[in-house]
């Protein structure tokens, strides 16, 4: 490797490890500022896997108008709580949610993946660090009538 090749190495190395934790929190224009006893829901689906299976998407129950669609997130504004996400798939899990702060769900493929067989998409909590990583590179979209 010329030293030319190596200086462009580190320099872009330095760089992008110098930028990694900058990476600014999910977006959702449009939203309500969170105030008093409410928290930020973001639901997204990242895998490619099972991707024409897109199951509506429940929370609390109630269908709120979208889809669990590959490459998309969402954001709801709740109270702070236990609320349940959900997929009309019939799976669901639960996720507390404290005043001012977020909750991630993340929507993944289960089943055969070696055969090819998605049996459905299950909701899964997520850490703050690995959904704001994921959610980078995901597109916004804004729920107009949420129950």
């Amino acid at each position: 490797m010329s030293r030319s090749a190596r200086a462009a190495a580190i320099l872009l190395a330095v760089t992008t490890s110098a930028f990694a934790d900058d990476r600014p929190s999910p977006q959702c224009p449009g939203e309500p500022g969170l105030t008093g006893d409410l928290g930020r829901l973001y639901l997204y689906r990242k895998d490619a896997l099972g991707m024409t299976n897109k199951p509506d998407i429940l929370v609390d129950g109630k269908n709120i108008g979208a889809q669990a669609t590959l490459g998309e997130y969402y954001c709801l504004t709740r109270p702070a709580g236990s609320h349940t996400i959900g997929t009309t798939d019939g799976h669901a899990t639960t996720v507390q949610l404290a005043s001012g702060k977020a909750a991630y769900v993340r929507f993944v493929v289960e089943g055969d993946q070696l055969l090819g067989l998605f049996s459905s998409i299950e909701p899964e909590a997520m850490g703050e660090q690995q959904a704001i990583e994921d959610i980078s590179f995901l597109d916004y979209h804004r729920l107009y009538s949420t129950p």
